[in-house]
């Protein structure tokens, strides 16, 4: 990977942490009656979750590569 590699990468950890505390707070306010859309929640949560499994995945495929250049031959 080159550097702008590595800033797709952290800009990804940052929007997954965000979508998940934009989900978190809006099931907050959805237990406590603030917000009536439900729509709104499950939106906000599917993206979280989304974001999560991407970030997951990357991790996944670094750790596969690394785990290739460590088997290689020198």
């Amino acid at each position: 990977g080159s550097a702008t590699g590595g800033g797709d990468v952290g800009a990804s950890l940052t929007d997954a942490a965000g979508a998940r505390q934009e989900a978190d707070a809006l099931g907050r306010q959805l237990a406590t009656g603030q917000l009536t859309d439900i729509q709104e929640y499950m939106a906000a949560a599917t993206k979280a979750n989304l974001s999560v499994e991407l970030v997951v995945a990357v991790r996944d495929r670094a750790v596969e590569a690394f785990q290739e250049i460590m088997r290689m031959q020198v």
